[in-house]
C-alpha cells in the first residue's frame, strides 16, 4: 500500500514552482522549450571519468586472464 500523500508538503512547494522569479521554474521551462543546455564541464568531466573507469575494468580483466 503506497503511504498518504502529504498534502500540506505538496502545496508548500508549489509556490516554489509557479512563481515568476523562481529557479525552478526556469528550469522546467528551459526543458520543456529544449533552451536548456548541460553544462560542458560536467559533461566533459564525466566523459572523461567513464573512459577512465572503462580502461581500468579493461586492464583489471585482461589481467585476470
Amino acid at each position: 500500500m503506497a503511504p498518504p500523500l502529504r498534502t500540506g508538503a505538496a502545496l508548500g512547494c508549489l509556490p516554489a514552482v509557479v512563481t515568476a522569479g523562481s529557479p525552478a521554474r526556469v528550469a522546467v521551462t528551459g526543458l520543456v522549450t529544449g533552451s536548456a543546455r548541460p553544462p560542458a564541464g560536467a559533461l566533459a568531466g564525466a566523459l572523461a571519468l567513464a573512459s577512465a573507469a572503462g580502461a581500468v575494468a579493461c586492464l583489471v580483466s585482461a589481467r585476470r586472464g
